[in-house]
């Protein structure tokens, strides 16, 4: 699970992220923001290439300097990361963070430096962990369906133990919830 590649005579199910990262980001293009950034870790390097090739093809151009990459994880990467965005004095209006600590983190260095979710920045996660929705303020963050690809999965290796051919093996895609951390006026 989690992995586009198929090992020989093995099963492999993977999470499209795509339309949901694309829906976001039209979101942000919609209210008039085109300076989106992305903030990740060195484990997410799926997630950033897929950020850029949506901004590429729905911006027709990626600004590197929207985007800070940190060796630390989960609140403290996102800290670190918010911090060097900064630092770097290229803010950008709305954020992708890869997962939601890293944006719990970004938020609270974001408060540091006297600014405001969404007013000033707008925040968005992915995950969408139970806590998302009681930050202040909640959490926008992509909801992976995960209890869907799981149930998925375990159809597919009982289907192959039990050689009963699946009719449907589909499962709901990520989603983006939009709560108040990414509500630009």
């Amino acid at each position: 699970i989690g992995s586009s590649e198929r090992g020989e005579g093995g099963i492999s199910l993977s999470l499209d992220y795509k339309p949901a990262m694309t829906e976001a980001i039209e979101y942000f293009i919609n209210k008039d923001v085109k300076n989106i950034g992305f903030i990740g870790e060195r484990l997410t390097e799926a997630k950033l290439k897929l950020f850029k090739d949506i901004m590429k093809e729905k911006l027709c151009a990626v600004n590197e300097n929207y985007i800070s990459i940190t060796d630390e994880r989960f609140e403290m990467g996102g800290y670190r990361a918010m911090e060097k965005l900064f630092e770097k004095d290229s803010v950008p209006r709305s954020l992708i963070c890869a997962y939601d600590y890293m944006a719990i983190g970004a938020i609270k260095c974001i408060y540091d430096k006297g600014l405001r979710v969404p007013e000033d920045i707008a925040v968005l996660g992915m995950d969408d962990i139970p806590e998302s929705q009681f930050l202040n303020p909640p959490l926008s963050s992509i909801n992976p369906q995960t209890d869907a690809l799981c149930r998925s999965a375990v159809d597919l290796i009982m289907s192959r133990l039990t050689d009963k051919k699946l009719e449907d093996n589909t499962y709901d895609p990520p989603k983006v919830c939009f709560r108040r951390s990414t509500e630009i006026d």
